[in-house]
């Protein structure tokens, strides 16, 4: 498992050709074509073991150069085989994790365009791209670096686009950068920056990474080992809240939870976490697909009073509304669930 080897355009193809697990999208910026190339989901760990695969994190070219280079793939203490024999005893150094989307900077024409993993045109792409064109320090930065063959890596956070920690204004933190012929990592405490751009804290020791794991409202630390690993640690705190909000993350996984009955635990867990934006996301949807459970009920119970006479025969005869048909039926039979598991199919 070699991060620094840094893969060719080609090169990148060609994993793509070969497996399905990584993709490779284009989009067109000012007359170039912009190549993005990124992992999906990833079966097994073996997938790693692939020449090249840990670059595969949007790394970016434009006319088969090389113009992006982020960080490459790395991965939770003890989540696998690359991570089992982890000790803080040695560490290099580590830097508290942020809790945003990594932004990419790369220059067409001398002018800086922010990208994510995937593309130039994400919405989180488009905010960061709008945030920076306040940040001539952040730009001035971003242009010196790309200009000595260095890739700025930022993670852009912001209070409308929350993931689980809450940041009070939008912020590009300067994570550091990576060089584009060597694949070494320049973290951002070895480059001068501005007082006003905003890095990650720095710990050197286990103990100071241990205080500061104890702390309420943080994602974690990233550790970067003597012998080049990089490392994550993310706190139980972190990782139980990301797990609650990733039960809800649609409309249609809110009403899967309200189907199978497992909502009543996720809500505990969000007023537990004081969690008020997704208790009103979660309240909307229950509030809405129970409404449409009382319509459907209210309109087949109508239907099932004004035809009194009418036999199931007659009822299966006449009925051509074929929803309305099956909620009689269901009401007929006592079989209400059928209603709530037609509306849970419509998400």
């Amino acid at each position: 498992m070699d991060n620094l080897k840094i893969p060719t355009y080609k090169d990148c193809l060609d994993l793509v050709e070969n497996n399905d697990c990584f993709s490779h999208s284009t989009q067109e910026l000012k007359g170039k074509k912009i190549h993005s190339f990124k992992y999906n989901f990833i079966p097994n760990e073996s997938v790693w073991d692939s020449k090249f695969s840990l670059n595969m994190r949007g790394i970016t070219f434009i006319d088969e150069k090389l113009v992006a280079l982020p960080f490459h793939k790395f991965f939770n203490i003890n989540e696998n085989k690359y991570t089992k024999d982890i000790s803080l005893d040695d560490i290099d150094y580590a830097l508290s994790k942020e809790d945003g989307s990594l932004i990419s900077m790369f220059l067409i024409d001398d002018k800086l365009y922010c990208k994510s993993m995937k593309s130039v045109f994400s919405d989180v792409s488009v905010k960061a791209m709008e945030y920076l064109s306040t940040r001539k320090d952040i730009i001035d930065l971003s242009k010196y670096l790309l200009g000595n063959n260095l890739s700025p890596m930022f993670e852009y956070v912001d209070p409308n686009s929350k993931i689980v920690l809450h940041y009070n204004e939008p912020n590009l933190i300067f994570l550091g950068a990576r060089d584009m012929r060597t694949g070494e990592i320049r973290p951002s405490t070895d480059i001068v920056v501005e007082q006003q751009i905003t890095t990650p804290k720095l710990f050197f020791t286990k103990d100071q990474i241990n205080e500061y794991l104890k702390q309420s409202n943080i994602e974690g630390v990233v550790l970067t080992m003597k012998d080049g690993r990089y490392v994550k640690i993310k706190t139980e705190e972190y990782t139980n809240i990301h797990r609650l909000i990733s039960n809800i993350s649609s409309d249609k996984s809110i009403v899967s939870l309200i189907f199978n009955k497992k909502l009543d635990d996720v809500k505990s867990g969000l007023v537990k976490n004081n969690l008020k934006e997704s208790i009103k996301t979660v309240e909307r949807v229950e509030k809405e697909f129970f409404s449409k459970v009382a319509e459907r009920m209210d309109n087949a119970k109508e239907y099932i009073s004004n035809n009194k006479g009418l036999s199931k025969k007659d009822i299966a005869l006449s009925l051509k509304d074929v929803v309305l048909k099956n909620d009689v039926f269901s009401v007929l039979s006592r079989k209400s669930d059928r209603i709530l598991y037609s509306i849970y199919k419509s998400y």
